[in-house]
C-alpha cells in the first residue's frame, strides 16, 4: 500500500523526463554485464541498475586480408530503479513502474 504523497503529478513527471539523455551501456566484450546508470534532469536524479546480455548470432572471423565482425543481439533488464529530488524520494511505485521505467527502456542502448 502506497502512503507517500508524490512530489510530481504524472503529467509533470512525464514532462520533466521527456528529454532524458540516452544511456549507452558498453558490454566490454562480455556476454553478461551489469551497469549502474544515472540520469540528471533539473534537480531530479534517476538511478537504475541495468543487466545486459549479449546473444551471439554469428561469430567473428578473420581471413588473410579481411576481418568480419560478429553479429550480436542485446537484451537488457532494469533490475532496480529509484528517483530522488534533492536527495529525497519523490515518486510513488506506480509512477516508477508506469512512467519512469518505460521511458528508461527506450533510452538504454547496449552495444558491444
Amino acid at each position: 500500500m502506497e502512503t507517500m504523497k508524490p512530489l510530481f503529478t504524472d503529467i509533470e513527471l512525464k514532462e520533466i523526463i521527456h528529454d532524458i539523455d540516452i544511456a549507452y551501456i558498453d558490454m566490454m566484450d562480455s556476454e553478461v554485464h551489469r551497469q549502474e546508470v544515472n540520469w540528471f534532469v533539473h534537480d531530479l536524479e534517476i538511478f537504475a541498475s541495468v543487466l545486459c546480455v549479449r546473444e551471439t548470432l554469428s561469430e567473428p572471423y578473420e581471413t588473410y586480408d579481411h576481418q568480419e565482425p560478429g553479429t550480436y543481439r542485446y537484451f537488457f533488464e532494469i533490475d532496480d530503479c529509484c528517483a530522488y529530488f534533492n536527495d529525497e524520494d519523490c515518486i510513488t511505485n506506480h509512477q516508477l513502474e508506469n512512467i519512469i521505467v518505460p521511458v528508461l527502456e527506450v533510452k538504454i542502448h547496449p552495444h558491444g
